[in-house]
């Protein structure tokens, strides 16, 4: 089961983002998320782990670290793995290879 977290930063200027990266390494280095895997690309969190309970822990914990600095997690684009059929994922997944595409030929 996996856990796909994404707080929303303003999109802007490539060093903007940077800096919001480097802020998040305290959710890295706390030493408390204990599901297998967990991997952070920028503000994109994503949580491995077979436990579901134990990912929800971790989630409820990245969401109360998050919280101390004002910051959130986006609803719309946070995955749990029990509020979604694969099949839904998979037609989003879908959705984003035509969408590409299309830009793809565009330019």
């Amino acid at each position: 089961m996996l856990v796909v977290l994404s707080i929303v930063f303003t999109s802007g200027l490539y060093p903007c983002k940077m800096i919001g990266n480097s802020f998040l390494n305290f959710v890295d280095f706390n030493g408390q998320i204990r599901c297998a895997k967990y991997i952070r690309f920028m503000d994109d969190f994503v949580l491995f782990d077979d436990d579901a309970s134990l990912l929800l822990e971790d989630f409820y914990l990245i969401q109360t670290l998050l919280g101390k600095y004002g910051l959130a997690v986006s609803q719309y684009k946070t995955v749990l793995p029990f509020n979604r059929k694969v099949s839904e994922t998979n037609e989003k997944i879908d959705d984003t290879k035509i969408e590409l595409l299309r830009i793809k030929r565009y330019y």
